[in-house]
């Protein structure tokens, strides 16, 4: 079994530039593109590293993952904080929306991006919520469009 979480800064580095290489290449090419040699000779690791810090290839996505979710969390915790009224709902959803745009279009961006864009039909697009309307549901409000 491999192991989680290294007990050395040496080996948390390791694990830390493993998921980085294997973050870059998912996004640039999609997860079933990726091979863990790819992700090797990138990082660079070895094998034998790659499975001291990882079981197989889903726990090194899996570990990708949650990366990627960290540090979208983390750049929200400022907003997360203010959401204790309408305005700090409106300021998060804003900035939900620019870290997606960002994310979608920023080559240098840390967070990996889609692979593939899905274009929602007419219909969906027209219908569906916008940020200002969602803080203004959990608000009680109708007025926001």
């Amino acid at each position: 079994m491999a192991t989680t979480t290294p007990s050395t800064a040496k080996g948390r580095a390791t694990r830390e530039r493993i998921v980085r290489a294997a973050a870059e290449l998912v996004a640039e090419h999609g997860v079933a593109a990726v091979s863990l040699d790819d992700v090797g000779a990138l990082a660079p690791a070895s094998r034998s590293q790659l499975y001291h810090y990882f079981d197989d290839k889903d726990a090194l996505v899996r570990a990708v993952v949650d990366a990627t979710s960290d540090a979208v969390l983390g750049a929200q915790d400022e907003l997360i904080g203010q959401l204790d009224a309408c305005a700090g709902i409106e300021r998060w959803f804003g900035a939900l929306v620019a870290v997606a745009s960002a994310v979608g279009s920023d080559p240098g961006s840390s967070l990996p991006r889609p692979r593939m864009r899905v274009r929602p039909s007419r219909r969906w697009a027209s219908q569906r919520p916008r940020p200002a309307a969602m803080a203004a549901r959990a608000c009680g409000s109708r007025s926001a469009s």
